[in-house]
């Protein structure tokens, strides 16, 4: 299979993965890590961007790993600039068969 390319940049896996559902956050680091993604999406609205120590962001943090922020809800229109994003990014539904 080809590499996925996005801005650039190469990845091996085409399986984005989200980090909401999941009992614990060491349940999701577990699951991200053993899935074998590269690109995990995160809901801005459940971080904290300040704060250094925030429990959901200690467990996604990995050098192989790309973080897509997902602005869909947040209000705060700073919050979404500092995500480093351009624009809000609105998830798509994929229709059932």
């Amino acid at each position: 299979m080809e590499k996925l390319i996005i801005a650039g940049k190469q990845f091996n896996s085409r399986l984005f993965l989200g980090t909401g559902k999941f009992s614990s956050n060491e349940v999701m680091e577990k699951a991200i890590l053993a899935s074998g993604t590269e690109m995990v999406t995160v809901a801005m609205k459940r971080i904290e961007l300040e704060d250094e120590d925030d429990a959901m962001m200690k467990h996604i943090i990995h050098p192989h790993i790309q973080l897509l922020p997902n602005t869909s809800g947040v209000r705060n229109a700073l919050l979404v600039r500092q995500s480093g994003t351009a624009q809000r990014i609105e998830p798509v539904g994929v229709a059932a068969a």
